[in-house]
């Protein structure tokens, strides 16, 4: 039968453009799994947001609680259970969906044939259920586990739940198998199995225990045992645990670089609108081909936006974002192939009346001492230019270990050394910061990225 739908709207949905109407929720009938187990499959349609959780909980003829277990939604608003424990004669299925828009709820009723949970089987679940991911799917993993659907993602690992259904008081052994990370994926001869403990099953047939699972390719199995020495074993449930976003951030301008007219060619015009791209990029290609976002707003003028796939090498180039005088807030979103989430926000300053700076030396990686004396630190030494306007101005840094600071020549060009390590061996990267100051006071700024490496 079709589940029966109940709509309820929360009061306080702060976003109607959203919230067009209440949470839905409907149930397309269940059916048994074909192997003759005693589970079944629930498929739940509903209007939540990706990410948003549905709740499942089967009830037994006799009114007691078989199992409940939870899963998010896709972004068509999915969630399939595919190994939902039930019992004869019949059980009542009630789901739940919670989203910002409200909750909505279905119920719905399955007669099973036999004797369903109460027959000595063995069949194991993860709650929450994995996420389908396309990405891993045609590499041939069933299902992931990521910061998507980990019900604490501020605690290290993936927190889940192994279910075993078997009959009740029968003694559910659980094992987690793992490859040793150097080729030795599951079911490789490098892979092994451990057991994670043993629980007694209650009056409805279900043992369960609580699990942090760390990153990596995992394959959850059970062996269950009957009190007259009868024993079943379940399939394996294999997943891909990856809780860890990816790195990522702004490489141009470098956060810290001030925005200028002659960061564009040709330069723009002093006073006037500046035409610039951002270059945002996500290391370990993990976000390579996955969504980035990026959010520009400025106190007075229209937010600007831009996205698209990650590119190849992992970057992603915006289209030309403009700006005028003051100070922009900047917000970039990249995933990677599990779903994880990388954020990171940025302040710029933009100038149009003061002077151009720009780090000339080093661009490559220094790899010996600049005074030849390693007993006073590792050190190397820097060219910046400035523009002719800031002749003889003075012009300080913040590199590494020190703040040095000196004066740009009649040529605009300003020499100094900075420390990197205080001894060898050294094998650093610094961001590195050099202002400048014209006569009337407006302060400009670059950022670079210096590298010190004397192991090469």
């Amino acid at each position: 039968m079709t589940g029966a739908v109940i709509a309820l709207g929360i009061v306080g949905c702060s976003e109607p453009a959203v919230c067009s109407s209440a949470a839905v929720v409907s149930v397309d009938p269940p059916t048994m799994a074909d192997d003759g187990s005693s589970v079944a499959r629930v498929a739940v349609h509903s209007s939540l947001m990706a990410g948003e959780r549905i709740s499942l909980e089967v009830v037994a003829d006799d009114g007691s609680v078989i199992t409940t277990v939870s899963a998010p939604v896709n972004d068509a608003g999915d969630a399939t259970f595919s190994s939902v424990p039930v019992a004869a004669p019949r059980v009542t299925m009630h789901v739940t969906g919670q989203g910002v828009c409200g909750i909505g709820r279905a119920d719905t009723a399955l007669a099973v044939k036999g004797g369903g949970v109460s027959n000595a089987g063995c069949v194991l679940a993860l709650d929450p259920a994995p996420e389908h991911n396309a990405y891993y799917a045609a590499m041939g993993v069933a299902g992931v586990l990521s910061e998507v659907s980990d019900p604490d993602p501020a605690a290290p690992g993936y927190q889940t739940t192994v279910h075993v259904m078997t009959a009740p008081g029968w003694t559910a052994e659980m094992f987690e198998a793992t490859g040793d990370g150097a080729g030795g994926g599951l079911g490789s001869s490098t892979s092994h199995a451990t057991s994670i403990g043993k629980v007694t099953a209650d009056a409805g047939g279900v043992a369960a225990r609580a699990l942090t699972v760390a990153d990596g390719e995992i394959g959850f199995s059970a062996v269950c045992h009957g009190p007259a020495g009868q024993s079943a074993t379940s399939a394996t449930t294999t997943v891909l645990a990856d809780t860890t976003p990816p790195a990522c951030a702004f490489v141009s301008p470098l956060p810290g670089t001030t925005i200028t007219p002659g960061l564009v060619s040709p330069a723009a015009k002093p006073g006037q609108p500046i035409s610039l791209p951002l270059t945002a990029h996500a290391g370990d290609g993990d976000a390579v081909g996955e969504q980035v976002t990026v959010d520009v707003t400025h106190p007075g003028t229209p937010d600007s936006h831009d996205g698209g796939p990650a590119a190849a090498d992992g970057t992603f180039l915006t289209k030309p974002f403009l700006f005028m005088s003051g100070t922009y807030n900047v917000a970039l979103t990249m995933r990677d192939h599990a779903g994880n989430v990388c954020t990171s926000d940025v302040a710029y300053d933009v100038v149009t009346n003061g002077c151009e700076i720009r780090l000339v030396s080093p661009t490559t990686a220094v790899h010996s001492d600049a005074d030849g004396n390693p007993s006073n630190g590792l050190q190397a030494d820097v060219q910046i230019n400035v523009s002719k306007a800031c002749a003889s101005r003075p012009v300080q840094g913040v590199c590494g270990l020190s703040a040095p600071s000196t004066f740009a020549g009649a040529d605009g060009i300003a020499r100094m050394r900075v420390e990197l390590c205080t001894a060898s061996p050294c094998q650093t990267q610094a961001v590195c910061t050099f202002k400048v100051t014209n006569a009337a006071g407006v302060v400009t700024q670059t950022a670079a990225l210096i590298s010190y490496d004397d192991q090469l």
